[in-house]
């Protein structure tokens, strides 16, 4: 993209409001996981113990600090992720054993907006020191419950699979902004 995905206007709001939003409403407490400087005036900040291993590396990041089983995790790319979907994703994840509760959709998984399991730490950790940065690498498919956008269970609650679109190019914004504007308040 060229620049920090976090810090993209739409719709007279910065990217990382939309997640902080999503956040402060499904957490009692949060915290980001980057570099202190650019997103301290955000909220409390930690930064990667394993640096320059990717969103791995953050989650492991998150997970080491934290002191609580469940862990919401999301990106600050996704502005139509929608508050309802998280609860429901929250309470499935404290429904079952899984360590990684995620959703699916027909573009695949999407380990960015789960909910992780402190359980989860020891994988991470050994991944990491294996090199291996990809997190789908780093799961048990015993440990994880997809959460599949598609079924009629999910669909028939009105979520959509778009609400996973993320902007990772120039073109992403712009259609994000077309879509911003087309919303009503």
């Amino acid at each position: 993209m060229g620049e920090n995905k976090a810090f993209l206007v739409l719709r007279e709001k910065e990217l990382i409001e939309y997640s902080l939003e999503i956040a402060r409403n499904s957490a009692d407490e949060f915290f980001l996981v980057g570099e202190r400087d650019l997103y301290m005036a955000y909220g409390r900040t930690i930064a990667d113990i394993y640096p320059g291993h990717g969103p791995l590396g953050g989650i492991h990041a998150a997970l080491h600090r934290s002191t609580t089983d469940f862990n919401l995790v999301l990106p600050v790319d996704t502005p139509f992720l929608e508050q309802s979907f998280v609860d429901y994703m929250v309470v499935a994840a404290r429904r079952s054993g899984a360590m990684v509760t995620l959703p699916r959709t027909a573009d695949g998984t999407h380990p960015l907006t789960a909910v992780y399991r402190r359980s989860f730490l020891p994988l991470a950790e050994q991944a990491l020191k294996e090199g291996r940065n990809k997190l789908d690498t780093a799961f048990s498919k015993d440990g994880v419950q997809e959460i599949d956008v598609s079924t009629p269970e999910i669909s028939e609650k009105g979520f959509s699979a778009s609400m996973f679109d993320n902007l990772n190019t120039a073109e992403d914004y712009q259609r994000a902004a077309d879509r911003m504007a087309r919303r009503t308040i």
